[in-house]
């Protein structure tokens, strides 16, 4: 009885256990072309490496020479064919050839050079009787024990024999993740990683490529459209008429990767679909286009720019909260007098308005979530002065800030906006930092049925602190985690992981994953390093040496990092960017990675009014040197004056301390 080839081995290697194999139908393989195309399949394993199955569906053999096979097909017609097991070697030896390659070139500096890639090869006649091959293997024209007939291309046997066939090569140990993840890159070109410069940094792991390639799939948008059409308007609105995927990582995790190659699957897939890709700021953005090969369906915007598009003329240059709390007399002495910082009253003010309290007195006794201790009646008092001096002003001088242009893009997204309902696919990356009303914004553009893809780390949440409920999106049973931080080194994972693990309200939160450190080869190189200065002149003058030592050394500028937590530190060191050094402070950091990271100024960090410096506030400025220290991806240097505040000495087993010795500028 004649099989169907293809199809029918793809089900036994289905069935093969997923923790142990992985395989691949017709790999392109890196750079190893032959005339005769790509190998039908590849099974790559830790317990010895790669075996190349060639498959042929032949019924009749009637001649076979030592590189060539004559048969005679159903229709009685002949032909003569390439010996499979001559090509299945060849594939094997380019495909270990291709991963010594690749494997020297990303491991040079700390691997040995003589590490051997194990690849063995077979053939499979599913339609041949082991009878059938006998009788010429009796004349020694076919190898022994390379060839699987029907007989052994059952459930019960493939297994086995595959393990058997694999271990005829050259294995002498258990291979390493590493060789792994370099193989799976050769045999799958798609799954490589590149720097900006377009050299080869690693590979795609396989929770990553499974929510790269995830189908589109749509709520049967013809019936859906038939249901929704016999709602009232604000029962449409309130529907969730879209499919939800939450991507939930660790930094350096590959989330903002994981997104940008799902949308150009996307782009690639489905050329008839409309693609919007978000992101919180301009810098994440640009980084995102430079990933992101260009398609006619896919735009990619900044939150505020989406808000701009939207609004058309409408739109005019928001204020600044903050801003205007510290430039205006009467706010910045209260501030000063209650030991208010600008950001601090600015945010209140802002969570406010997103949850649309007006009212002084309802502010007074509701619970402000995001904060592990509720601020007191006299501060709240403090906030209700401040916020209605902020509201009037804004009035007179008819003003509007970020909170207001979302509120009004939100209010012009009407059924008759070129943008509602206008997208399939929506793509949003550092969701962690879209507020409700953000959301609620997003849902009026996607269509129905259509796909809204989430990426967040509620360990990075710099500005936001609301549960996914909180913000109508239900992602239960609609997410996946990634613990893996491949961007960093093991030794800057490992220090600024150490921030997280000690801290009370990060540590036993359930949304907050934990990383793996284990699982995967994660690089290393030396400890981060933590440097003592004697004063600020001192400080300022190291920052500069370092910086110019590792441009002239190679480092590409804009691969080196200088992230404050305060404007005025960025103004310091701002003189820089000249150089084309990335200076800007944290809350425009988010999902970029540098070569080199440095963060100045780390005594300063937890400057505040006594009355203020609750856990909350701890926690989150230790999660805002977490997010800084995680652009780092090989170097990453942190400096104080005097002191270390003691909620950073978590950190101290996990770094290398120097008390600099930078002599100070003479006059």
């Amino acid at each position: 009885m004649t099989v169907h080839g293809e199809n029918f081995v793809a089900r036994l290697l289905h069935g093969l256990p997923t923790e142990t194999y992985s395989w691949f139908a017709h790999p392109p393989l890196l750079n190893c072309t032959t005339s005769f195309g790509t190998p039908h399949f590849v099974i790559l394993s830790p317990m010895f490496g790669a075996l190349v199955l060639e498959l042929r569906t032949w019924s009749t053999i009637t001649k076979v020479t030592t590189n060539s096979v004559q048969v005679q097909h159903p229709d009685g017609s002949f032909s003569t064919e390439v010996y499979p097991l001559n090509l299945a070697r060849e594939y094997a030896r380019c495909l270990s050839e291709r991963a010594k390659e690749r494997y020297l070139a990303m491991y040079s500096n700390h691997k040995r050079a003589d590490m051997r890639f194990p690849c063995s090869y077979a053939a499979a006649l599913p339609n041949l009787d082991r009878g059938d091959i006998e009788k010429w293997q009796s004349v020694g024209l076919w190898e022994h024990e390379r060839i699987l007939t029907r007989q052994e291309l059952n459930p019960v046997r493939f297994e086995r024999l595959v393990r058997n066939m694999a271990a005829a090569g050259d294995v002498s140990a258990v291979l390493d993740e590493d060789i792994i993840h370099v193989m799976r890159g050769v045999l799958d070109p798609t799954l490589i990683v590149r720097d900006a410069a377009g050299m080869d940094v690693g590979t795609l792991t396989n929770e990553q490529a499974k929510l790269m390639r995830e189908s589109s799939i749509r709520i049967k948008p013809d019936e859906l459209k038939d249901v929704l059409e016999n709602l009232p308007a604000e029962a449409v609105e309130a529907a969730d008429n879209y499919n939800v995927r939450l991507v939930r990582g660790v930094a350096g995790s590959g989330k903002s990767l994981v997104l940008a190659r799902r949308a150009q699957h996307l782009a690639e897939t489905y050329p008839d679909q409309r693609l919007l890709v978000l992101a919180y700021n301009r810098d994440l953005v640009e980084d995102l286009q430079r990933r992101i090969p260009n398609a006619p369906q896919l735009e990619i915007f900044a939150f505020d720019d989406l808000c701009a598009h939207i609004l058309g003329d409408r739109w005019c240059p928001p204020i600044d909260p903050q801003v205007w709390l510290e430039q205006n007399p009467n706010t910045a002495r209260l501030m000063q007098q209650n030991g208010f910082t600008a950001d601090f009253a600015a945010e209140e003010i802002a969570w406010r308005k997103e949850m649309n309290i007006y009212n002084g007195e309802k502010y007074m006794i509701v619970d402000r979530e995001g904060r592990v201790r509720s601020l007191s009646k006299g501060k709240r008092s403090i906030i209700n002065v401040l916020f209605d001096q902020y509201v009037e002003a804004c009035r007179r001088g008819d003003w509007v800030d970020q909170s207001d242009l979302v509120s009004m893009s939100i209010d012009a997204l009407s059924h008759t906006h070129a943008l509602y309902r206008a997208y399939d696919n929506v793509l949003i990356d550092e969701a962690q930092d879209f507020a409700p009303s953000w959301i609620t914004l997003v849902k009026r553009l996607i269509k129905p049925g259509g796909n809204l893809f989430l990426c967040d780390d509620p360990t990075q949440s710099l500005f936001r602190a609301f549960s996914w409920r909180r913000r109508g999106v239900d992602v239960v049973g609609h997410a996946r985690t990634l613990r893996v931080p491949f961007r960093n080194t093991r030794q800057i994972a490992q220090a600024a992981f150490s921030l997280v693990y000690a801290d009370e309200t990060l540590a036993r939160s359930n949304d907050i994953p934990k990383p793996d450190m284990e699982s995967y080869p994660l690089r290393s190189n030396d400890k981060p390093l933590l440097a003592n200065c004697q004063d600020p002149v001192r400080e300022a003058r190291l920052v500069e040496q370092y910086v110019r030592q590792f441009i002239s050394s190679g480092i590409p500028a804009d691969s080196i990092a200088v992230l404050c937590h305060r404007p005025w530190i960025v103004r310091r060191w701002s003189y820089l960017r000249k150089e084309g050094v990335y200076v800007k402070s944290f809350n425009e950091m988010k999902g970029l990675e540098f070569t080199v990271v440095i963060i100045p100024q780390l005594q300063s960090l937890f400057e505040q009014d006594s009355s203020l410096t609750d856990i909350s506030f701890v926690s989150e400025m230790r999660r805002r040197v977490f997010t800084a220290m995680t652009r780092a991806r090989e170097i990453l240097i942190m400096t104080y004056v005097d002191t270390l505040p003691g909620e950073l000495n978590p950190i101290l087993p996990y770094v290398r301390q120097e008390l600099t010795r930078v002599e100070r500028r003479r006059a």
